[in-house]
């Protein structure tokens, strides 16, 4: 019900037209009974059928509808609560969908006021980066290095940086995707050229590369990584809702048994990775 599109129904409405058609054939060319109890049952049927369909899916609009009207008010909520925390000097790009949601921005600042790391590096930059930015800014020490392979996203995050006047705080690293062979597998990642000269890591950001680049396209972060990670480093990931985010974080706990996670009830759930001494 819930993935029923416009299409389907026009389809479902064809089908349910043919077959009431060949009904009245039947019932008029084989049955000749004096009245159609045949065609009155199919229609009687069909009709009841669409109601139940119809009722059904208004009630999957009306919960969707009130889940997202929940969420929509939880992050208006988040947003207003991270101005307060940030000294902005400028508005903040659009947040949500493509970009990070404000409770993910929330738990960025929890976790540099706690622990004010000095190097932090994303992988896949733009409001987080602006948001470690001041972060960093304000405590006076640190640098956050984004790294991001299109091009023109690594442009756009540059020109917030520099709007915000950042860029003392932060770098933008282009690093367009490569091959690399992890567990007898190709996998594309950030060039590395883009990192394997940064310095010890304090907090990894996985935020990036996109899904769509391929299965599981997140996995690489950790195994090329994590010689990087200093001792008490942590490692945060988004988008853990979606299944492939997820096996990939709980595939790395598996590899790597010193490490544990905690998940995070985020809009688009997090994972907090962390070395157990």
């Amino acid at each position: 019900m819930k993935n029923i599109t416009p299409g389907k129904w026009v389809l479902l409405g064809l089908f349910l037209l043919l077959a009431a058609q060949a009904v009245v054939l039947v019932d008029w060319l084989v049955l000749d009974s004096s009245f159609p109890w045949l065609s009155a049952w199919f229609f009687g049927t069909a009709v009841l059928a669409l109601l139940i369909l119809v009722y059904r899916k208004q009630i999957i609009n009306y919960s969707e509808l009130k889940n997202l009207t929940n969420n929509g008010f939880a992050q208006v909520e988040a947003l207003f609560y991270l101005h307060s925390r940030l000294q902005l000097r400028r508005a903040l790009p659009r947040m949500r969908s493509f970009g990070i949601s404000p409770d993910f921005a929330n738990v960025v600042v929890d976790y540099v006021l706690k622990v004010r790391p000095e190097v932090i590096v994303e992988c896949g930059g733009g409001i987080s980066t602006l948001v470690n930015g001041y972060l960093l800014e304000q405590q006076g020490r640190g640098h956050v290095y984004a790294l991001e392979h299109d091009a023109n996203f690594a442009r756009q995050t540059l020109e917030e940086l520099q709007r915000h006047a950042l860029t003392n705080w932060a770098t933008v690293i282009h690093a367009p995707l490569e091959n690399f062979q992890l567990e007898g597998k190709d996998w594309k990642w950030y060039a590395a050229k883009g990192w394997k000269d940064l310095p010890g890591i304090d907090f990894l950001i996985v935020d990036g590369p996109p899904a769509f680049v391929q299965e599981n396209a997140r996995y690489p972060a950790f195994p090329l990584l994590l010689a990087k990670l200093n001792p008490g480093a942590t490692v945060l990931v988004d988008d853990c809702i979606r299944p492939d985010d997820k096996h990939t974080v709980e595939k790395w706990v598996r590899d790597h048994p010193e490490w544990t996670v905690e998940w995070v009830q985020t809009e688009k759930l997090a994972a907090v990775l962390n070395r157990s001494f």
